[in-house]
């Protein structure tokens, strides 16, 4: 049992850039947004610094990692194994800001139903990742691993001591590594506003502002896609 677990997480990791995707389009289809008056500049705004904020734990930890780790491919690669920085307080960082992220995009949905239902989600989701992921790192560093599972939580911060990275923080990675995070971030945003536009009104009242922001927005994004193609040292591709 514990082996197909771990297989259906190995699974799950492959594909975890995408397997979120039916999750989102299911509850946004099934649950339409809500309105709610006066709080809705506070809540719009919590669900902004929310997402934000997970992105902001992405960047601090991609900008630290070293070569080889914490990567965007669909196959399971530890050159190094990461116990400093974002990593000496959690072991997975980048799924609690992925969390953040949707929860923030949910939140701006706001409907409660569709926020807990993609949290539940993702939970599954993670958990069985991570299993995947710490057998994996069993095997190939077995007892320095062990001890680090001892000192580090898995997921909520505890008493673990922090320690600063043992490298300096590369902008370079991060735009390498994270402009499409960003870019799906920000896009998801923009379409939300638009779909609660529209529910609310029958119509999208701000089309020109989103539209000239979407457009700004995808120009970057290519930009930053041929300098990344162009100049990008290879170093920081994977």
């Amino acid at each position: 049992m514990r082996i197909k677990v771990q297989q259906l997480g190995m699974w799950l990791f492959r594909h975890r850039s995408y397997s979120p995707l039916p999750m989102i389009v299911l509850v946004l289809v099934c649950f339409p947004p809500r309105y709610y008056g006066d709080a809705q500049p506070w809540i719009t705004a919590a669900a902004v610094i929310t997402a934000f904020l997970g992105e902001a734990v992405r960047v601090l930890t991609v900008g630290f990692v070293h070569h080889g780790t914490s990567g965007r491919e669909s196959y399971l690669r530890a050159d190094a194994l990461n116990v400093t920085g974002a990593y000496s307080l959690v072991r997975n960082p980048l799924y609690i800001a992925n969390t953040l992220i949707y929860c923030g995009i949910l939140f701006f949905w706001g409907n409660p139903w569709a926020f807990f239902l993609m949290l539940a989600f993702l939970c599954g989701q993670y958990t069985l990742i991570i299993l995947g992921e710490e057998s994996y790192l069993h095997r190939k560093y077995a007892s320095k691993y062990q001890e680090y599972t001892q000192r580090v939580p898995r997921i909520i911060p505890g008493k673990s001591e922090f320690r600063p990275a043992e490298s300096v923080f590369q902008w370079r990675r991060v735009i390498v590594k994270e402009n499409d995070s960003i870019f799906n971030m920000l896009a998801m945003f923009l379409i939300l506003e638009a779909l609660r536009e529209y529910h609310r009104l029958g119509k999208v009242l701000h089309w020109p502002r989103l539209a000239g922001v979407g457009g700004i927005l995808l120009v970057l994004y290519a930009a930053i896609k041929i300098w990344k193609k162009r100049y990008a040292d290879t170093t920081f591709r994977s």
